[in-house]
């Protein structure tokens, strides 16, 4: 049993959706019937009506909250996608769109097949997303100067903005140099109305007490004056540029001028307090750091709440604060972010060399609200094509099991979420799809992907990184070195190898793009090898080894 959708570029069905609405569910069906004409050729109708005879039908439970789900049916008469809220109705558009043989890869790059003659099979599924938050993110070194102008933002943003979505990613994170709060009023109107069509949940994160009390005029980006310098307040700060959070008066400027920029920035759903990026000490005496940070964020959030109960103050366990609270709770619109800094690099966090850190998460998640708790996966600053696909699976499930809410997954220091010269696209699909589904097929979205990308050529790069994974299973047990991306680990064996099967996808090759990405895999792939394979003893974690 089937329904016809199309026959010879003529539209067989409506697109509906209620009177009532609201601007994610209308770009849903614009959505569709625009991919639906790029497919079939034909004029699919959007109109505003119950569902009936022949049609498509858009629904939402709510315009938004809760959680993402939909149910997709397709029968011999009609297909219905019904949902949770809008967001997860544009979702299931997209699941639709994939069933009908769409690839959403990468940003600005998809497969749409061309049908003139468009049928779908009828069937019936669920879909609900495994993790509250799904995200994949970059952090943006763009270092303009507070007169500077960030050039290309809306050509960075937007195809990542559109991809994400595909994906069914809902947390769009707006992540740039230290204090760059405002860079986010300067330009978000360039991309807003894309995120808001998609309805994603908007954070504003980065290490941000400086853009509400600066130390000196060049970190003054808002402009708000001498009244927090470190040169007329010395006592404010503990050393160059360390706000003492525990001042009354401290709190009552940083809150205040916080408060403002949520007023004036209403998009956001979460915004973020981070104290500077170094150690931090213990605000109050007899207590540890962590207990003396939350009775800070605790006085903030509770203003938040109060005004705006539906935003969340995003804060941070790192470095010192990394070690849970003793006594202080969490106040309930606190949102954390957990970030094993030090964990090794080539290891899943339940591997031995780095289960402290699973320990003091769950110390965490003891202290703070259900589902609040972001992690902090440093993806983008591993040793060069390390197989991340396992590690994220594990540890996506060993997360999950202690109440995460999901991982931020982040591609390194650049414009490109894919990574610098896409070289982290595969485990990064993986990834988006891990985040709805823990259960997935990692293969499975590689092949995906690699057809997509690399078309003829797929085959040869999937050999390529069968071949760094196989070195990978055979040297893990003696102990990887760990380390971030300057960290060279591969054998010279393994690189000759891995060359021999880019050679063979040269030759099926197919333009000067899928040629483009093979020379970066390459460069890639040189930059990872190494003369001696670096070793830990098992039992190493990383403290003491990166230079911070």
């Amino acid at each position: 049993m089937s329904l016809l959708l199309a026959r010879a570029s003529r539209a067989r069905s409506d697109i509906a959706i209620p009177p009532a609405a609201g601007r994610v569910l209308r770009f849903a069906a614009a959505e569709l019937a625009r991919y639906l004409k790029a497919i079939s050729g034909a004029e699919f109708t959007i109109a505003e009506a119950p569902a009936s005879g022949n049609a498509i039908t858009l629904a939402a439970r709510a315009a938004a909250g809760g959680d993402d789900a939909f149910e997709l049916v397709v029968t011999d008469s009609a297909i219905a996608i019904s949902a949770s809220n809008e967001r997860s109705a544009l979702y299931g558009v997209y699941e639709l769109l994939e069933t009908l043989g769409c690839v959403f890869a990468e940003p600005g790059i998809e497969t749409v097949p061309r049908l003139p003659d468009l049928e779908i099979r009828a069937f019936r599924k669920s879909y609900a997303a495994a993790f509250p938050l799904r995200n994949i993110f970059r952090i943006q070194k763009i270092n303009v100067g507070k007169n500077g102008a960030y050039h290309g933002f809306e050509e960075h943003h937007r195809p990542q903005i559109d991809w994400m979505a595909k994906r069914k990613l809902n947390r769009y994170l707006f992540y740039v140099d230290h204090n760059r709060y405002d860079l986010w009023e300067r330009y978000k109107h360039q991309v807003l109305d894309d995120l808001l069509n998609r309805g994603f949940d908007l954070e504003l994160t980065q290490h941000s007490m400086g853009y509400f009390c600066p130390a000196d005029a060049e970190e003054d980006y808002a402009g708000y004056g001498p009244a927090t310098y470190q040169a007329t307040h010395p006592d404010w700060y503990s050393g160059p540029r360390k706000v003492r959070i525990e001042i009354p008066e401290v709190q009552a400027i940083v809150f205040s001028r916080f408060m403002d920029f949520v007023r004036r920035n209403p998009e956001l759903d979460t915004l973020a307090l981070w104290p500077i990026d170094s150690g931090m000490k213990a605000p109050y005496e007899g207590m540890n750091p962590a207990d003396g940070y939350l009775i800070f964020w605790n006085k903030l959030a509770e203003r938040l709440a109060a005004e705006f109960p539906g935003k969340k103050l995003s804060v941070l366990a790192y470095f010192d604060l990394l070690e849970p609270p003793l006594k202080t709770r969490g106040h309930p619109n606190l949102h954390l972010w957990f970030c094993p800094v030090f964990a090794h690099s080539m290891y899943p966090m339940t591997d031995r060399r780095n289960r402290r850190y699973l320990d003091q998460f769950s110390a965490w998640s003891s202290m703070m609200p259900p589902r609040s708790i972001g992690v902090f996966g440093y993806y983008g600053w591993y040793p060069l094509l390390t197989p991340l696909a396992h590690k994220m699976k594990q540890d996506l499930k060993a997360y999950g099991e202690r109440g995460a809410a999901g991982i931020y997954g982040w591609c390194g220091f650049s414009y490109n979420l894919m990574g610098t010269g896409w070289r982290w696209a595969r485990e990064l699909n993986i990834l988006a799809d891990l985040h709805w589904n823990p259960d997935c097929d990692p293969e499975q979205v590689a092949r995906r992907w690699a057809r997509a990308v690399f078309g003829e050529a797929a085959d040869d790069i999937l050999r390529f990184y069968q071949i760094i994974r196989e070195f990978y299973d055979e040297e893990a047990p003696r102990g990887l070195g760990g380390g971030r991306e300057q960290q060279v680990w591969i054998s010279l064996p393994t690189l000759r190898r891995g060359l021999a099967a880019l050679d063979a996808a040269r030759g099926r090759a197919a333009g000067d793009a899928v040629l483009r990405r093979i020379d970066l895999l390459e460069e890639t792939l040189a930059h990872g090898a190494a003369a001696v394979v670096p070793r830990t003893d098992p039992r190493d974690n990383l403290e003491g080894i990166y230079p911070f």
